[in-house]
C-alpha cells in the first residue's frame, strides 16, 4: 500500500492522512457516545437537556464542529447523524414559515417492516 505522503498528491480526500487502524477503531467504537440516530432524538430527547447539534444534511460537518462549543461550557452533547435531511426523510414533523408540516416517510431512510437493522426500535 502506497504511503500517505504520495496518495496526498492524488487524492484531496487524504489531505490530512487517515487514523491508524488502532485509533480508527477506538474512534467508531466510541462513536455511539456521541451521536445518534434522528429517530432516537424524537422518541427521547424531547425536552431533556442534553444538547443536540444537527446540521442541514449528512454531507454536512457543522454538527460535528458545533458540538464542542456546547461541551466546553459543561452541555451533554450528541450530534444527529443524518441531520435535518434525514428528520425529514422519516417522516418527523417540522415547523416552516407555513406551518407545521410532515412528509411521507422515505423508503430508503425509515425502517423496512420486518427488517431488524440493530437498532432499539420495532424495525
Amino acid at each position: 500500500m502506497p504511503s500517505p505522503a504520495i496518495i496526498v498528491g492524488v487524492s484531496t480526500v487524504l489531505a490530512t492522512a487517515p487514523a491508524s487502524p488502532d485509533e480508527t477503531a477506538r474512534q467508531f467504537a466510541a462513536r455511539p457516545a456521541f451521536g445518534t440516530d434522528v429517530s432516537d432524538v424524537h422518541a427521547d430527547l424531547q425536552g431533556d437537556a442534553t444538547v443536540v447539534t444537527c446540521c442541514r444534511g449528512s454531507a454536512c460537518s457543522g454538527a460535528t464542529r458545533a458540538a464542542p462549543a456546547f461541551a466546553r461550557p459543561g452541555y451533554r452533547v450528541k450530534e444527529s447523524i443524518g441531520g435535518y435531511e434525514y428528520r425529514v426523510r422519516e417522516g418527523f414533523a417540522a415547523q416552516t414559515a407555513t406551518g407545521r408540516v410532515a412528509n411521507p416517510v422515505g423508503s430508503l431512510t425509515a425502517p423496512v417492516a420486518g427488517a431488524y437493522c440493530g437498532c432499539r426500535h420495532e424495525c
